[in-house]
């Protein structure tokens, strides 16, 4: 009703220039409010405000204002809103990336931040109508080809759009053409797996074997880990029986079977992670503590506390490996996690006795 009566900006103006003392509920209020009136300007600094103090609006708020914003106001004033909301890991509709996609393709200036957002659409599985992408290759197209470009193209392919025939040449043009290297793939699927994007390196990696080009050690690692945290462990295995066969360095070797026993633990069954320990201590592959430490939060991971106790009392001891403080912390905190407090006091006696100087850096 204050609205109406023409006292919105006054309210807004008190807001910002007296500094009143607001709640969320209030906040949130007047952010439905201006936005309803169509005063976007004044609901993007109470969005701020709120965003500020941490105290962000519903996902369903938050996706309606933006589509209210696409209607209304430029491109950067859209993409603006939508990064701050993104960096808050708000958790936006499909219908809102789509619009606000559709309304970044009206601005040709804005034709880097779209090519982010449909990647992004790409790997949440949101479709998007085949003119609209044929509009974007388009606009791609009259510039110069970048990597960006690159790898718009190959999110594009992966989603089997059906193109019209001159859209699809084009992109096979530029993906024939690319040529990337090794070296340039392991830089691609390194950016991906720090953004925690592991689908994306995924794409890269099954892209650069699909083009005969060979991964290395780094790759390789990474790819395993990469499929362990998508839950795809029979990939893991799949990698591994690769990468051991390999000429690599045992360092290398032996990350791979940490991913590897770290992957049995989360996505494989009890049966296939004492299978895989089987078989490398039978193959005399020398394990490293790392190793171990793995095995035993994987045995932990499968409610095997008893075995995970054994094995580090007794198969680290046989192996010639002197237990650091390092693993002696892990290992103690994922039995004192657990439910099963009997094993627990019998470990920390263990370990007490075995490595009482541990215990003055409070174990």
């Amino acid at each position: 009703m204050l609205l109406e009566q023409g006292k919105g900006v006054d309210i807004h103006q008190s807001l910002i220039q007296q500094d009143m003392p607001t709640n969320p509920a209030m906040l949130d209020t007047m952010l439905d409010v201006f936005s309803k009136h169509g005063m976007h300007p004044q609901a993007v600094d109470i969005l701020n405000s709120m965003l500020a103090s941490n105290s962000t609006p519903s996902p369903e708020r938050c996706s309606k204002f933006l589509q209210e914003l696409c209607k209304t106001s430029d491109v950067q004033q859209v993409t603006r809103v939508l990064e701050a909301m993104e960096n808050k890991n708000v958790a936006l509709s499909n219908d809102t990336y789509l619009r606000i996609f559709k309304r970044c393709l009206a601005d040709p200036t804005s034709l880097e931040r779209n090519s982010e957002i449909y990647q992004k659409m790409a790997r949440q599985g949101i479709k998007v109508e085949a003119q609209d992408v044929e509009r974007m290759i388009s606009q791609c197209s009259r510039l110069p080809t970048t990597g960006q470009t690159i790898e718009l193209y190959g999110a594009i392919a992966a989603q089997k759009i059906p193109l019209s025939p001159e859209a699809q040449q084009t992109i096979a043009a530029v993906l024939s053409s690319s040529g990337r290297s090794t070296a340039e793939y392991r830089t691609l699927i390194i950016n991906s797996s720090k953004k925690r994007e592991f689908k994306q390196a995924i794409e890269l990696f099954e892209e650069m074997v699909s083009k005969n080009v060979q991964p290395d050690q780094y790759i390789y690692t990474m790819a395993m880990n990469c499929y362990s945290h998508c839950g795809n462990g029979e990939k893991v295995l799949e990698l591994w029986k690769i990468v051991r066969g390999l000429a690599l360095p045992q360092k290398a070797k032996n990350i791979s079977v940490s991913i590897l026993l770290d992957s049995c633990g989360l996505n494989s069954s009890f049966d296939t992670l004492q299978r895989t320990w089987e078989a490398l201590r039978a193959s005399k592959f020398p394990l490293d503590e790392n190793n171990f430490t793995s095995y035993i939060e994987a045995l932990c991971k499968h409610g095997k506390y008893a075995e995970a106790r054994r094995v580090f009392q007794e198969e680290i001891e046989e192996a010639g490996l002197q237990l650091s403080y390092k693993t002696c912390e892990t290992v103690i905190t994922q039995f004192k996690m657990s439910k099963h407090r009997h094993e627990f006091h019998k470990l920390f006696n263990y370990i007490q006795a075995k490595h009482p100087e541990y215990f003055a850096l409070k174990l």
